[in-house]
């Protein structure tokens, strides 16, 4: 089994020239997680300059255990834009006696005037912050736990979300053992019938958190589908989006809860689907801890 530990997430947020995609804000959960962990954030640059430009993007203030390959860009032409995505890596902390640490590294996106990255023309320096969390410390209580590995959804419903018109579709949250992170099953939200549906999908995870003041839903996830490769998140009125570009790979997310929802929502966009019934998203492993 291969698992990932980043995801993209894609609330807008405008920076100078540069277009932050994703959250400045990236959570990670350090149990099972690799020895060096990647956090990815992806950038679009518009160029209005009225000459070409060469952009370049780099770690220039960030504490002890993190590193960045500066990457090179290319020309964007005048009125052009890119996007392009940047990975940080953080060496998975040696020592485990935390529930939370946050952490903030600056970097720098700049723009040259020649292709060998020697004349600056301007640059922004974008401040992002790495909350890293220990979901097995003790401080932590397990508010709700998902391993569907007793058949039962337990107390997740299905919802949905319609976005524009649709064909006849029928669709589903139900145990799945398609795929899992601990056998026999997992969680799998999709479609049952033949068909091209237009609307969100929904896992709906009820909790109630008003006795904590801080709290975060941890799951793996994974997409089976040649049309789908992000997952939603909806809590409360934020959005969180995730990238799962690899069909193959199981992604672990952290998600910061608002401790006054009712109800989170994991789900996925169906538009385009034509009844592969195992195409879907996938959820397994899934815990609300709170404090």
């Amino acid at each position: 089994m291969v698992i990932k530990f980043y995801g993209l997430r894609m609330p807008t947020k405008i920076l100078s020239d540069a277009l932050l995609l994703t959250d400045p804000d990236a959570y990670i959960d350090v149990v099972d997680a690799p020895d060096t962990i990647p956090i990815t954030f992806k950038f679009t640059f518009v160029n209005n300059e009225g000459r070409t430009l060469y952009v370049k993007a780099e770690l220039v203030d960030a504490p002890e255990g993190y590193s960045m390959e500066p990457v090179e860009v290319g020309f964007v032409g005048n009125g052009k834009s890119v996007s392009f995505e940047v990975t940080v890596y953080r060496t998975k902390p040696e020592s485990t006696d935390f529930a939370e640490l946050e952490e903030s590294i600056t970097l720098r996106i700049s723009a040259y005037t020649d292709s060998e990255y020697s004349a600056l023309y301007s640059f922004v320096d974008v401040s992002l912050n790495i909350h890293i969390i220990n979901s097995a410390h003790p401080s932590w209580s397990v508010v709700k736990s998902y391993d569907f590995d007793d058949g039962e959804l337990k107390d997740i419903t299905h919802a949905i979300e319609r976005v524009g018109s649709e064909k006849t579709c029928e669709t589903s949250v139900k145990v799945s053992s398609y795929y899992y992170v601990t056998p026999p099953y997992s969680c799998r939200v999709g479609v049952d019938y033949a068909g091209i549906c237009d609307r969100y999908i929904y896992a709906v995870i009820p909790v109630d958190l008003r006795a904590y003041t801080k709290a975060y839903l941890v799951a793996y996830a994974r997409i089976w589908s040649p049309y789908l490769y992000h997952m939603k998140v909806v809590v409360g009125d934020r959005i969180y989006i995730f990238n799962l570009p690899e069909q193959e790979v199981w992604y672990k997310i952290v998600v910061p809860l608002n401790t006054e929802i009712d109800a989170v929502k994991v789900g996925v966009y169906c538009g385009g689907w034509e009844g592969y019934l195992r195409e879907g998203l996938y959820l397994d492993s899934i815990k609300i801890i709170a404090m």
